[in-house]
C-alpha cells in the first residue's frame, strides 16, 4: 500500500516503512504531540506540502517504533 511495506490488521493499514522511518496512523492530536516533541514529522509522501493529517513519520532511532506501531494498531477502531 502507498508503495511501501505496510503494517496491517484485518486488511486495514496502520503503519509502514518509508525510507529509513516508520509511518504510523495515530490521529491528529497524537501526531501533533510527536511533531511538537521533535520525535516525528508530518507524513507528506507527495512532497507537495499536503501532509496526511492522521499520519506521522518517525525517524531513527527505532527504540520506540514497536510501541508506536502497537499504539497505531490499537487505534484501528477509530477512537482518536
Amino acid at each position: 500500500m502507498m508503495g511501501m511495506p505496510s503494517l496491517k490488521r484485518n486488511g486495514k493499514m496502520f503503519g509502514g516503512y518509508y525510507g529509513d522511518g516508520l509511518v504510523v496512523k495515530l490521529g491528529r492530536v497524537r501526531v501533533d504531540e510527536l511533531i511538537a516533541s521533535g520525535r516525528g514529522q508530518a507524513f507528506d509522501p507527495s512532497g507537495a506540502g499536503r501532509p496526511m493529517k492522521d499520519w506521522a513519520l518517525v525517524g531513527l532511532p527505532s527504540t520506540d517504533w514497536d510501541a508506536l506501531a502497537a499504539e497505531a494498531r490499537d487505534r484501528l477502531d477509530g477512537s482518536w
